[in-house]
């Protein structure tokens, strides 16, 4: 799409598919413990202590991250159930409403540092990458919107695939693209 001289950057940044994000929102999408939160409950409801054992921290510090992202409509209890000493338990599970708003850096600043950091922390525990690319190229603000626009639509394409084939493996998929400076 032609760049229109009359927009703004934040117009043109903006993926007409996505909401902007509010101000509460993005406080609560600026936080790697919050993001890794998300991805974790993305396909899994899990307790506030199954969440908590696999990041390895205090059950009370993962409670006050999993309440912000549940009074923001990111994450929703499920069914609570009764735990392995008969107390109930309540599961959470991640609603999809971070797929559904920009976070752009011009809509959201400080997001884009929380998802790196959650990629890192993440990545720290894997042995082997099944795929990885990088590459460097010149290309006009079209161009590049362009290529977002085409990554956007096949990630839209592949996260929303039912997951009920039990030989389906779970991949974390990341993705990000920056002005080059060496």
């Amino acid at each position: 799409m032609p760049h229109d001289p009359t927009e703004t950057d934040d117009e043109v940044n903006r993926d007409p598919k996505r909401v902007p994000a509010t101000r509460e929102q993005i406080k609560a999408v600026a936080s790697e413990v919050r993001v890794r939160i998300l991805q974790m409950c993305r396909r899994n409801s899990l307790t506030n202590k199954e969440i908590a054992v696999r990041l390895g921290l205090n059950p009370g510090t993962v409670l006050y991250h999993v309440r912000k992202l549940v009074e923001t409509g990111f994450l929703e209890e499920s069914e609570p159930r009764v735990g392995n000493r008969g107390a109930r338990e309540v599961p959470y599970r991640a609603t999809g409403l971070s797929w559904q708003l920009d976070f752009s850096p011009s809509v959201a600043p400080g997001v884009s540092r929380a998802m790196r950091q959650a990629f890192i922390a993440q990545s720290e525990d894997v042995e082997e990458m099944t795929s990885f690319s990088t590459f460097t190229a010149k290309l006009t603000e079209e161009q590049m919107q362009g290529l977002l626009g085409r990554v956007q639509e096949v990630f839209d394409e592949y996260v929303n695939l039912e997951d009920d084939d039990p030989s389906a493996k779970e991949y974390s998929v990341f993705f990000a693209a920056h002005e080059y400076r060496h």
